[in-house]
């Protein structure tokens, strides 16, 4: 299976994005920062260091500290909650991949969150109406959800867990299989001379199996998934009283 495209979708979006620092630098005048670099994307005028460390990492996809989060969520409360969006998209992304039942199943999810985000890189770069500042910040988000989106995939297709999924043809044969032993039992339930045609039962095959087991895990998964998601109604304890 072909799982290039994250990183296709990674490297696109770093070269948009670079693209328009550049813009932005020739604009201000100075062009001799290193072109991998928020530096003098915008005039320095009012320029606040400690964020522009902080947007470097979110543009170079590392993770944020408490105290870096709330020092975004102070100076730009609007990226913050880009990023947080992020992070849940993230683990929702986990989530969905631990629900496929099938390898193709995987790449299906995994092609349907890439096309969305060049979707949104695209409609970014092609809207005139977004200033080049404003595009920059979008697609350093877009940069940073495209990293842990690839991150996530290559950790999960590297995983025991999809080295057991069977493929939509092992999986077909599966349900067929079942579907004939079903039909079968059925069968041997009623009287003669129906009963007397059929054979001895078959034991389950290895496909039959690795199917069951795969069911068995997403439906685990489903359901811790929606366990995390209910609200915490436990009541609040006063230690003081």
């Amino acid at each position: 299976m072909n799982f290039v495209t994250a990183g296709t979708l990674h490297n696109y979006t770093k070269a948009m994005s670079m693209q328009l620092r550049w813009k932005l630098k020739e604009r201000s005048g100075n062009v001799s920062a290193h072109p991998d670099s928020l530096e003098s994307a915008q005039p320095a005028a009012g320029a606040d260091d400690k964020l522009k460390e902080v947007m470097e990492k979110v543009y170079a996809g590392k993770k944020l500290s408490r105290e870096e989060k709330a020092y975004l969520k102070e100076k730009s409360p609007e990226l913050y909650a880009q990023i947080e969006a992020a992070e849940r998209e993230d683990k929702a992304y986990e989530a969905e991949l631990k629900r496929c039942r099938t390898k193709e199943e995987v790449q299906r999810v995994k092609t349907s969150h890439m096309g969305a985000a060049l979707t949104r890189v695209h409609d970014t770069m092609h809207n005139s109406a977004i200033p080049k500042e404003k595009k920059l910040e979008i697609l350093t988000v877009e940069k940073y959800r495209s990293g842990k989106l690839e991150a996530r995939t290559r950790k999960f297709v590297r995983s025991a867990e999809y080295h057991q999924l069977p493929t939509d043809i092992e999986k077909a044969s599966a349900e067929r299989e079942e579907r004939e032993t079903e039909e079968a039992r059925q069968d041997m339930a009623k009287p003669e001379p129906y009963a007397a045609q059929k054979t001895d039962n078959k034991p389950e095959s290895e496909t039959v199996k690795k199917v069951r087991r795969a069911k068995r895990r997403t439906g685990l998964a489903a359901y811790e998934a929606a366990v995390e998601a209910l609200p915490d109604t436990s009541p609040e304890i006063d230690i003081e009283a």
